[in-house]
């Protein structure tokens, strides 16, 4: 999935933003790709995914978006702290705004219903809860909101990958490059570009009905210019 980054968020003074206490919307958090309400049984947050949080003055008014690795648990003086008992994890921003937060749950984030808070500008929301499970996958769609065709590659070559469409139809036997997020926590550090392939298994697809051959199924993340 290709991401405009619009701001570069590094160190320094904040930016401009409003000055008042963040405000989580109540079952606010969705996965980034199926928007699937908190509320269904299939809205749970996965360890290891991206998830989208929305409220109040939760960060600044410009948009901020990580562009370099490795990825902070800081991203334009805003941070998000998961917990659940004893147990307390940060989890990664990747965009900000004062109505939305894009972030990278921890793969070792605790199982169950944690809370989560938002710190911005050295202010610091009150909690709201989140269920966070092992792996519960969404596949990012076309129209960016969990709605309608998912977005997938036809693999004709390594330079040739058009989107599906109905004109642009996979061919049987032909491979394809699908995109999500939510298949579970990783084996290799939550602020760093995959090394090339991660091994998934017990990850089964279906097309029409009919099992496909998955040929991999890990981790992609990636930032760029």
């Amino acid at each position: 999935i290709t991401v405009r980054l619009v701001i570069q968020a590094g160190g320094g003074p904040c930016p401009a933003g409003p000055a008042a206490t963040p405000e989580i919307t109540a079952g606010a958090f969705v996965n980034a790709a199926s928007f699937v309400s908190s509320a269904l049984p299939n809205g749970a947050i996965a360890r290891g995914s991206i998830f989208s949080m929305f409220g109040r003055n939760l960060g600044p008014t410009q948009l901020v978006v990580a562009t370099s690795f490795p990825l902070s648990t800081t991203l334009g003086c805003v941070s998000l702290r998961v917990s659940l008992g004893a147990t307390q994890v940060e989890a990664i921003p990747l965009a900000a705004i004062a109505g939305q937060i894009n972030a990278l749950m921890p793969s070792n984030a605790p199982l169950g219903d944690a809370t989560i808070a938002v710190t911005w500008n050295g202010r610091t929301s009150a909690t709201r809860t989140v269920k966070i499970v092992g792996a519960n996958f969404g596949f990012f769609t076309a129209n960016q909101n969990g709605q309608g065709p998912a977005i997938v590659q036809n693999f004709e070559s390594q330079t040739s990958l058009p989107v599906n469409s109905p004109r642009r139809p996979m061919r049987r036997g032909q491979r394809g490059v699908a995109y999500g997020t939510g298949l579970g926590g990783l084996t290799t550090p939550d602020n760093q570009p995959a090394p090339g392939g991660e091994p998934r298994v017990n990850v089964d697809l279906f097309l029409g009905g009919k099992r496909a051959v998955v040929e991999y199924a890990g981790k992609w993340l990636k930032i760029w210019e």
